[in-house]
C-alpha cells in the first residue's frame, strides 16, 4: 500500500483499529448527558462519601456547555435561528422541527420516517424515556429567538454582547423569547428593594407574561430541581382539568 493509502487508513480507522470520534459525535453525546443530568457532586474542599455511586460519564463543562447552545437536546442536531428554537419548562434548547415531530410521535402521529425512529428511539430506552418525561405536548414549549453572535459563532446577549457559551447566567423573557444575559435582566430590574420589575422586554419592549423569566441551560442543580417541580405541578393541575 503506497504511503498515502496507509495515511487515508490511519485517519479513518484512528490508528488503533477504531473508529475516529467526529466533533458532531462528540457534542451529540454532550448535548444528552446535559440533558439528562439532575444534579452534580463537587469534591473541591471535602471528600465522596461511601455511599456515593457516580453514574456515568463526567461531561467535560466546557463542551457540554457549548452542546447545549449549538445543539438540540433531544436529538443532539445542529441549532439553527433559522429553522428555529424552542425551550421547554426545564429550560433546554430544541430544533422547533424535531420537537413538533416528537410531540406528533409521542401521540403516535408519525410525518416522516425519521421521526419514527427518533421516537422509537427515545421511548424504548428506559433512560431516554425517563429523561423526556417532561415533554408532553406543544404546551410544554415555547419559541424562543437567541441573537446570532457578531463573529457568527454562536449566540450571545442582545444587550451586553456576553457569549452564552462564556458560563453566565441566561434567561428567556416570556412570551416573546428574547434570550439575554441575567445581569442584563437584573439591571434594568435594579431600581431599589421597592422598585416594580419591568412590565416590557428589554430588547423588544414587548409586554411580559410573567416577571421571572426561564433560565435557559442552568448548570445550578437547585434551579434545575426548582424548574422541574413547578413543571411536574403544572402536569398535575393539567391532568386535574382533563380528568374534569
Amino acid at each position: 500500500m503506497c504511503a498515502r493509502g496507509q495515511g487515508e487508513v490511519e485517519r479513518r480507522m484512528g490508528l488503533d483499529g477504531g473508529t475516529t470520534a467526529t466533533r458532531a459525535d462528540i457534542l451529540r453525546g454532550a448535548s444528552w448527558a446535559l440533558n439528562t443530568a439532575e444534579a452534580s457532586r463537587s469534591t473541591r474542599g471535602g471528600c465522596i462519601g461511601s455511599n456515593f455511586v457516580h453514574k456515568g460519564e463526567t461531561v467535560e463543562r466546557a463542551v457540554a456547555r457549548t452542546s447545549a447552545w449549538s445543539s438540540c437536546a433531544l436529538t443532539g442536531a445542529e441549532l439553527s435561528a433559522a429553522r428555529g428554537v424552542c425551550a421547554c419548562r426545564l429550560g433546554r434548547l430544541y430544533d422547533k422541527q424535531t420537537i413538533v415531530e416528537f410531540i406528533l410521535g409521542k401521540l403516535g402521529k408519525f410525518t416522516t420516517k425519521q421521526s419514527t425512529f427518533m421516537v422509537a428511539n427515545v421511548l424504548g430506552d428506559e433512560e431516554k424515556s425517563k429523561a423526556t418525561r417532561h415533554l408532553r405536548s406543544a404546551k410544554d414549549f415555547f419559541d424562543v429567538h437567541p441573537t446570532q453572535s457578531k463573529d457568527g459563532d454562536g449566540f450571545e446577549c442582545p444587550i451586553r454582547g456576553v457569549k452564552a457559551t462564556s458560563g453566565v447566567d441566561f434567561v428567556a423573557m416570556r412570551p416573546c423569547g428574547c434570550v439575554l444575559s441575567a445581569a442584563a435582566v437584573k439591571a434594568v430590574n435594579a431600581g431599589g428593594r421597592d422598585a416594580a420589575p419591568a412590565k416590557t422586554c428589554p430588547a423588544c419592549d414587548a409586554p411580559l407574561s410573567s416577571e421571572h423569566p426561564l433560565p435557559i441551560n442552568s448548570e445550578d442543580p437547585d434551579v434545575l430541581r426548582a424548574l422541574r417541580a413547578a413543571c411536574e405541578q403544572i402536569h398535575e393541575v393539567e391532568a386535574v382539568a382533563e380528568q374534569e
